[in-house]
């Protein structure tokens, strides 16, 4: 689904997002609800237009019985956030839907989705790998190439920075905050997860990283974001016998 413009949206829409439908059905006029909340919407197909209906307005029609709006429930096979997007004629209308909203809709089951509205695709520039995140949850996915095709092969944003390790030393993962900047910090087990178990690249030293002067007459140690410590001469080695800078 490629956004085309916003949709006409009178009143307020919490947490909602009107995009173009371009095979969006043509429904009759007149009151709408939704199967996860209260509110009511109202539409003309004449003017293609819908918005969120008042109580006097429901009133003065009369109170007629709200059609129920073309819903779906929605959520990608990866993820636990679940959706609601609604089929206008002029726009669909996406939200995250809540424990209790999806109760109100009794709990329905969830169709997987190739996109859902809000997603963004991107990409490290020192990886290959594509990864994709909702705002509501933050949580980043390592797509597979099936998945990112089933998205309609959406062209990743390029971020700076990426996620290293050093060849030589104990296990430790460390994001770059920014190849430019010379600087890298160590990630927990949690920020790894929440950035999509990115794999990481060998480095045999890392932004920022130093080679020191030893305590001892003779030694080194290596001050580093995911290593701090003596460094043996095989250690040394492998940072390509770095010259010791502190």
């Amino acid at each position: 689904m490629r956004i085309r413009r916003a949709l006409v949206v009178v009143g307020t829409i919490l947490a909602t997002m009107g995009v173009l439908a371009p095979n969006a059905q043509a429904l009759p006029d007149g009151f709408y609800s939704l199967p996860y909340s209260s509110a009511l919407y109202q539409h003309s197909h004449q003017y293609q237009l819908t918005f969120e209906a008042s109580f006097d307005s429901w009133r003065r029609a009369g109170f007629p019985t709200p059609r129920p709006a073309p819903t779906d429930i929605v959520k990608y096979p990866w993820a636990d956030e679940i959706y609601a997007v609604t089929f206008f004629e002029d726009g669909w209308l996406w939200r995250h839907l809540t424990g209790d909203e999806w109760a109100r809709t009794g709990y329905a089951a969830a169709r997987s989705a190739g996109w859902i509205d809000g997603t963004v695709v991107y990409k490290y520039e020192n990886s290959p790998e594509i990864f994709a995140s909702q705002s509501y949850s933050g949580k980043a996915h390592k797509l597979t190439l099936p998945e990112w095709l089933s998205m309609g092969q959406p062209q990743p944003e390029s971020r700076h920075g990426g996620y290293v390790n050093l060849t030589w030393a104990p296990a430790g993962i460390a994001q770059i905050c920014s190849f430019a900047d010379n600087c890298s910090y160590q990630l927990t087990l949690g920020d790894w997860a929440q950035a999509g178990y990115p794999t990481p690249q060998p480095r045999t030293m890392l932004p920022g990283d130093q080679v020191c002067t030893g305590f001892t007459a003779g030694s080194l140690r290596y001050n580093g974001s995911t290593y701090y410590g003596p460094l043996t001469y095989s250690q040394w080695a492998a940072t390509g016998f770095a010259p010791a800078t502190c």
